[in-house]
C-alpha cells in the first residue's frame, strides 16, 4: 500500500504542477486568441483529462517502484532508478498518447513537445526525495512491502 500511495501522490503533484505551471504561463503572456489560451475552467478541464491520458504513465510507474526498492543497490541507486523508471513511464505514455491520436509528426520530434511533462516529473520527484528514502528505510527495517 506505501508503493502505491507514493506512486500516487507523485504522480498527481507531478500533474498538478504540470497544470498549475502550463496555467501561469499562459496567465502572464498568453492572450485569448492564442491556441493554447488556458482559462480557470480549461484549467479544471486539463486537470482532470490529464489524470485519464496519465493513467499509464501511473500504473508503469507503480508497478515497477517495487522493483526498485527491492533491488540490491545502494539508496542513491536506487532513487536516480526512480527518476529514470519515472521519465521512462512518462516517455512511454507519450508515445502512447501519440499513437492514440494518430500524430503525424516524427517520432524524436514528437517527444519533445512533452518536455513539460518531463520537467514537472524531474521537479516532482525531486522535491519527494526524503519521502522516498523514507519508503527505503521503512521497507527494510519492517520488511513489509
Amino acid at each position: 500500500m506505501r508503493f502505491f500511495l507514493h506512486t500516487l501522490n507523485t504522480w498527481f503533484l507531478s500533474l498538478f504542477i504540470l497544470a498549475t505551471s502550463l496555467f501561469g504561463i499562459d496567465f502572464l503572456w498568453g492572450n485569448p486568441e492564442c491556441f493554447f489560451y488556458i482559462g480557470l475552467s480549461e484549467y479544471f478541464m486539463l486537470l482532470f483529462f490529464g489524470c485519464l491520458i496519465a493513467l499509464p504513465s501511473f500504473f508503469i510507474s507503480w508497478g515497477l517502484l517495487s522493483f526498485v526498492i527491492n533491488s540490491y543497490h545502494t539508496p542513491a541507486d536506487k532513487f536516480f532508478l526512480w527518476y529514470v523508471t519515472v521519465l521512462a513511464s512518462v516517455v512511454v505514455n507519450a508515445l502512447f498518447a501519440m499513437g492514440f491520436m494518430q500524430a503525424d509528426f516524427a517520432f524524436p520530434e514528437g517527444l519533445l513537445y512533452f518536455w513539460p511533462a518531463y520537467l514537472a516529473s524531474i521537479i516532482i520527484v525531486s522535491l519527494r526525495h526524503k519521502q522516498f528514502f523514507n519508503l527505503i528505510r521503512k521497507t527494510q527495517d519492517n520488511g513489509n512491502i
